[in-house]
């Protein structure tokens, strides 16, 4: 990639998910938040394998264009699954931030998990990570 390339990748994704944001509304209130966000992880789950798959600029754009869509309900179905849940005070403002710290900090957790000696050994303490004996 070069230039705007890596730009233009992550400004198509935001494209497709405000385009797509209101039909994922409509959806959500004929949908059941069991099947709706079913939907919404099995579809992202394989544009991610896809996205892992591509070879080119173009098939990039796509798979970031198609994230974008596929994402747009997550964050309006689950303010609406929790308001559902009788917390008839729950304002978007509490459900931001509750939400927003987990994705700003998730960077901070993988870089203490790829920098860990052993790596992940404290995430996972019943898995033995260690290098193997040479003999």
């Amino acid at each position: 990639m070069a230039g705007h390339d890596y730009n233009n990748a992550l400004t198509i994704f935001f494209i497709s998910y405000g385009l797509a944001e209101p039909a994922t509304n409509v959806m959500l209130k004929r949908l059941t938040p069991r099947v709706f966000f079913t939907g919404i992880i099995l579809l992202w789950g394989l544009i991610m394998t896809l996205m892992g798959l591509v070879e080119n600029y173009a098939a990039l754009l796509a798979c970031r264009f198609l994230l974008g869509l596929a994402e747009a309900g997550l964050f309006p179905g689950m303010t609406v699954a929790l308001q559902r849940l009788n917390c008839s005070k729950l304002t978007i403002t509490q459900v931001s931030t509750t939400i927003c710290p987990a994705g700003t900090s998730a960077p901070s957790l993988v870089s203490v998990l790829r920098f860990s000696s052993p790596p992940q050994r404290w995430l996972v303490p019943s898995v033995d990570c260690s290098l193997p004996r040479s003999h």
